[in-house]
């Protein structure tokens, strides 16, 4: 997965491999592009679960995606950035950035803050767990934090 540069488009795209000498080809991911004469430092991500199902995310202008294949999207948050995803099992979980606050959407339930005054998340799975880290603050210092959830 990468922020591709076509027609002054920084739209993302993805391609597979089972043996890392074939890849499919090329795909944009989402319906919609983002004009920009920039690189926004904001590269999305990709996970899989145990059964390969794909699960991309990935931000446009201000607003955090996700999407079953490459041609459809759903929006999952406005005002967001840096989206990092992984699973449980087969429970996708997505975390992003929103005013300061990590948020998350743990399988299909309604967004909510997973920690406030957070960033920089990043996110491992394996199996039955997921393991997150990022940057938080604990009596008013910034420090990392990591936990493991199952």
């Amino acid at each position: 997965m990468w922020r591709n540069l076509l027609q002054g488009a920084r739209d993302l795209y993805v391609t597979e491999t089972t043996d890392g000498k074939n890849f499919t080809p090329a795909t944009k991911l989402g319906q919609g592009s983002w004009t920009l004469n920039a690189c926004p430092m904001d590269g999305g991500a990709l996970a899989y679960d145990a059964d390969s199902h794909r699960l991309p995310v990935w931000k446009r202008i201000r607003t955090v995606f996700t999407s079953e294949d490459s041609s459809r999207e759903q929006p999952i948050a406005e005002a967001a950035a840096q989206p990092v995803a992984a699973f449980i099992g087969i429970k996708p979980l997505v975390f992003w950035e929103s005013k300061g606050a990590l948020m998350i959407r743990d399988g299909s339930a309604s967004p909510r803050v997973y920690a406030a005054e957070a960033k920089s998340a990043a996110v491992s799975s394996k199996s039955d767990m997921a393991v997150i880290a990022f940057e938080g603050t604990v009596n008013g210092r910034k420090t990392i934090l990591c936990e493991v959830l199952r």
